[in-house]
């Protein structure tokens, strides 16, 4: 009895860990979305890695991003076709990670104000202090007319990962898909 109460509040302290990832978006303004039905793939192999990618990146993560991007952006209008001939626009994705250091501090002075010609001693002093490493992780999803070989819109989710989510990330790809996927179309077309 014990367990079967204790696991769903654990299943729901573990979803609540998960972050939210940042995102952001960019769009042609001569785009005319209302017009995009459908979307395929730029190239057979639509995935491209940023320079200062970490090698921990499985090789089956273009898979993955191509079947959440099939499932997110349907739930917004814009359905998969397998032809990129019978396309509307094109899709390209782009992955990005990169080990940063978290910093917290501030600066301060203490001295004497200055007055006129003389100035007072005083001291810098600084409380910095290193809050340890964590990786950062980017996907980018672009859309190009299919017609104009143009792009047309731009989405990026950017998230904090532990180690423990960096390891398992392919789990994240969906829900970070939806997260990109809100932000099409822009609200000015819709």
């Amino acid at each position: 009895m014990k367990i079967a109460i204790a696991m769903p509040i654990f299943l729901v302290f573990i979803a609540g860990c998960q972050s939210v990832p940042v995102t952001n978006y960019d769009y042609s303004e001569t785009a005319r979305f209302g017009d995009y039905q459908t979307f395929s793939w730029l190239t057979q192999n639509p995935v491209g890695f940023h320079k200062d990618m970490d090698a921990h990146v499985s090789p089956l993560i273009g898979q993955h991003l191509k079947e959440a991007a099939i499932s997110a952006f349907a739930e917004v209008g814009l359905r998969y076709v397998e032809d990129p001939s019978n396309a509307d626009v094109l899709m390209a994705f782009t992955l990005g990670s990169r080990e940063r250091i978290a910093i917290d501090g501030y600066y301060g002075y203490y001295g004497y104000a200055i007055s006129g010609d003389e100035t007072a001693g005083g001291y810098w002093y600084d409380n910095n202090q290193n809050l340890g490493r964590f990786v950062e992780g980017q996907i980018c999803v672009d859309l190009f007319d299919r017609q104009s070989r143009q792009p047309v819109w731009h989405g990026t989710a950017e998230e904090t990962l532990s180690q423990s989510e960096v390891e398992y990330w392919r789990e994240r790809v969906p829900a970070i898909m939806d997260y990109i996927a809100q932000g099409y179309p822009p609200e000015l077309s819709r």
